[in-house]
Protein backbone atom coordinates (compact mmCIF):
# COMPACT_ATOMS: atom_id res chain seq x y z
CA UNK A 1 0.00 0.00 0.00
CA UNK A 2 1.13 3.43 -1.31
CA UNK A 3 1.47 5.73 1.53
CA UNK A 4 2.36 9.48 1.56
CA UNK A 5 4.95 11.08 3.65
CA UNK A 6 3.55 14.21 3.64
CA UNK A 7 1.68 14.00 6.47
CA UNK A 8 3.97 12.63 8.40
CA UNK A 9 4.35 15.55 10.61
CA UNK A 10 2.19 17.16 12.94
CA UNK A 11 3.35 20.83 11.57
CA UNK A 12 2.56 19.86 8.07
CA UNK A 13 -1.09 18.93 9.31
CA UNK A 14 -1.01 21.80 11.14
CA UNK A 15 -0.04 23.81 7.63
CA UNK A 16 -2.68 22.37 5.72
CA UNK A 17 -5.65 23.07 8.36
CA UNK A 18 -4.15 26.60 8.05
CA UNK A 19 -4.26 26.92 4.53
CA UNK A 20 -7.64 25.48 3.83
CA UNK A 21 -9.25 27.42 6.39
CA UNK A 22 -7.28 30.79 4.18
CA UNK A 23 -7.09 29.63 0.99
CA UNK A 24 -4.24 31.44 0.40
CA UNK A 25 -1.64 32.40 2.44
CA UNK A 26 1.40 35.20 2.85
CA UNK A 27 4.54 33.52 3.81
CA UNK A 28 5.30 35.50 7.09
CA UNK A 29 1.99 35.80 8.15
CA UNK A 30 2.21 32.27 7.86
CA UNK A 31 5.45 32.49 9.99
CA UNK A 32 3.90 34.62 12.93
CA UNK A 33 0.48 32.73 12.91
CA UNK A 34 1.91 29.05 12.98
CA UNK A 35 4.41 30.50 15.51
CA UNK A 36 8.26 28.69 13.62
CA UNK A 37 10.68 29.49 12.01
CA UNK A 38 11.05 30.69 8.18
CA UNK A 39 13.61 27.59 7.68
CA UNK A 40 11.31 25.29 9.43
CA UNK A 41 8.12 26.32 7.57
CA UNK A 42 9.73 26.34 4.49
CA UNK A 43 11.34 22.79 4.29
CA UNK A 44 7.77 21.93 5.20
CA UNK A 45 6.39 23.79 2.45
CA UNK A 46 8.45 22.23 -0.18
CA UNK A 47 7.69 19.24 1.23
CA UNK A 48 4.38 19.64 0.63
CA UNK A 49 5.14 20.99 -3.07
CA UNK A 50 6.46 18.31 -3.60
CA UNK A 51 4.15 15.86 -2.84
CA UNK A 52 1.43 17.86 -4.60
CA UNK A 53 -0.70 19.32 -1.97
CA UNK A 54 -0.22 23.13 -2.52
CA UNK A 55 1.63 25.20 -4.83
CA UNK A 56 4.10 27.64 -3.96
CA UNK A 57 3.55 31.11 -6.24
CA UNK A 58 6.19 34.05 -5.83
CA UNK A 59 4.86 37.64 -5.38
Amino acid sequence: MFRSRGFSSSVRIGIMIYLLAKKKAFFMDMVSDLDITPGNLWSHLVKLQGEGYIEIKYV
